[in-house]
C-alpha cells in the first residue's frame, strides 16, 4: 500500500475514533478527546474542523467549569448529519426503522407477512414495497441517508451480499439480495448480515457503556439462533455461520427440523414449535381455554395467544412453558459454562410474561450452572423490544461507515 493509501486510512480511522468518542458522551470538550483518544491537539483540531464542516458534530451551550479561567466548549452529534435505516426480516413479519446521526429512532413500520405463503416472490414483492412506502415517507430526507441495513434469516454471506439459505421460506437459496435491492434502489448504498447479529450491533453503536466483556444474545422466532461480541467485537466464524444453537441436539428430541435432521432445540422453543405443540394439544383434549379463545380456529393461534393463555394461568399454557424454559435452561447453562458470558440477552416474544418467564428460566440455569460461570451473570430481555430487529439492521449501517480500529494508526 503506498503513502498516499496509508494515510487516507489513518485519517479515516482518527474521524471515526473522535466521532465513536463524542457519540458514546452525552457531551465532551476538545480537551476530554485529546486525553481519550492520545491523539494530539492538533489531531483532534483538524478532525473537530473537518467534522463541522461536513455538518456531522456541532458545538453545545457553554458551561461553567469549576475551574477558573475560559470555560470549555462541549461537542455533541448533530442528529441532522446523516440517517441510518434498516431492515429486518424472517418468515412471520418485515420491520423497517429510521434513525438519526444519534442513534436516536425516527420512525419505525412493521409489516406482516402470511407464513403459509413464504416463497422467494411473496417475501421479496413485499420487502420491495416496504422499502418504498418508508423512503417515500421520507423523500426530504432521502438524500442524506447514509446506508440501508438488512438484517437477514438464515446463512449469510455478507461480504458477496448473499442470501445462502432460510427453511422458513419457500426456495430461499442463493438469492442475491443486495444486489437485487441495489437495482431497484441504487442511489443508497446496502449492506447485510444476520439478524441477530445485526441486534447486538446496536448496542455497540447505542450501548456503548454496556459492551464490555462478552455479551451472548439468543434470538427465538421462526428459529433459533445465538450471535455474541467481545468488547464490542463481533465472533462470525468462518463462513459466517457461528451460533446455530438452534440446530443442537437436545435431549429426548425426536421432531423433525426444517434444517432436515431430528431433534433439534429448533423443534421445541422456536415460535413454530410452540404453534405445533399446542395443536397436537388440542387434538388430545388439552388447551380447552386455549382453544376458545382461538375461536376453535387453527389460524388464530398463535404465540400472542399463547402469552395470554400463560398470563390468565391456563395450567395446560404453563405446563408448556415450564417444557420450553427446561429446554431454554439447558442451553443457556452449557452457554454459560463453556463461554461465561458477562450478559445472555434474549429476543423473544416470551420476554413479555416479565418474571413469569425469567423467573422459571433463571431457576433452571442458576440450578445446573457452575457457580464461577454465575457469578455476576445477568439474563435479560433485548434493549430495543420489538423494534430490536429493524434497530439492529440500521446499526450494520453504523458499523460499516462509522467502524475504526481503537489504536493510533
Amino acid at each position: 500500500m503506498n503513502n498516499i493509501g496509508m494515510g487516507l486510512i489513518r485519517k479515516n480511522n482518527t474521524r471515526n475514533r473522535i466521532l465513536y468518542i463524542i457519540r458514546s458522551r452525552k457531551k465532551v470538550s476538545k480537551i476530554d478527546i485529546k486525553k481519550i483518544s492520545k491523539y494530539s491537539m492538533v489531531t483532534v483540531l483538524d478532525a473537530i474542523d473537518s467534522l463541522l464542516r461536513e455538518g456531522l458534530i456541532q458545538y453545545s451551550e457553554k458551561v461553567n467549569s469549576k475551574k477558573s479561567g475560559r470555560r470549555p466548549t462541549h461537542i455533541i452529534i448533530n442528529p441532522d448529519g446523516g440517517y441510518f435505516m434498516g431492515l429486518s426480516f424472517n418468515a412471520g413479519e418485515i420491520s423497517l426503522a429510521l434513525l438519526d446521526y444519534r442513534g436516536e429512532v425516527l420512525d419505525f413500520k412493521r409489516y406482516p407477512l402470511d407464513e403459509e405463503k413464504a416463497s422467494v416472490n411473496y417475501v421479496l414483492k413485499r420487502i420491495y414495497s416496504a422499502l418504498d412506502s418508508f423512503l417515500k415517507v421520507h423523500t426530504e430526507i432521502r438524500s442524506k441517508i447514509i446506508g440501508i441495513g438488512i438484517g437477514a434469516p438464515g446463512y449469510i454471506d455478507e461480504k458477496q451480499g448473499l442470501c445462502i439459505f432460510y427453511p422458513h421460506i419457500k426456495n430461499w437459496q442463493s438469492v442475491p439480495l443486495v444486489e437485487l435491492l441495489t437495482e431497484r434502489i441504487p442511489d443508497i448504498p446496502f449492506y447485510i448480515d444476520h439478524n441477530t447479529n445485526a441486534m447486538l450491533l446496536s448496542y455497540s453503536w447505542l450501548r456503548p457503556e454496556s459492551t464490555k466483556g462478552m455479551l451472548t444474545l439468543i434470538s427465538i422466532r421462526s428459529g433459533v439462533r445465538m450471535s455474541y461480541m467481545i468488547n464490542s467485537v463481533l465472533y462470525k466464524g468462518k463462513n459466517f455461520s457461528v451460533g446455530e444453537i438452534g440446530h443442537t441436539k437436545v435431549p429426548g428430541g425426536s421432531r423433525h427440523c426444517p434444517c432436515g435432521k431430528t431433534g433439534c432445540l429448533e423443534t421445541e422453543i422456536s415460535e413454530k414449535a410452540i404453534r405445533t405443540k399446542i395443536l397436537e394439544g388440542i387434538q388430545a383434549n388439552r388447551f380447552a381455554d386455549l382453544w376458545k379463545r382461538a375461536g376453535h380456529t387453527e389460524k388464530r393461534i398463535d404465540i400472542d395467544l399463547f402469552i395470554q393463555s400463560v398470563r390468565e394461568g391456563d395450567p395446560d399454557a404453563l405446563g408448556l412453558l415450564d417444557e420450553i424454559c427446561n429446554y431454554l435452561g439447558d442451553s443457556i447453562t452449557q452457554i454459560v459454562n463453556i463461554l461465561n458470558p458477562s450478559r445472555v440477552i434474549l429476543n423473544t416474544s416470551l420476554c413479555d410474561l416479565g418474571d413469569l418467564f425469567f423467573d422459571r428460566l433463571k431457576r433452571i440455569v442458576w440450578e445446573q450452572g457452575i457457580f464461577v460461570a454465575l457469578d455476576g451473570l445477568s439474563i435479560e430481555p433485548v434493549a430495543f423490544g420489538d423494534r430490536s430487529a429493524a434497530i439492529g439492521a440500521a446499526a450494520i449501517v453504523m458499523e460499516r461507515e462509522l467502524d475504526f480500529v481503537d489504536a493510533i494508526i
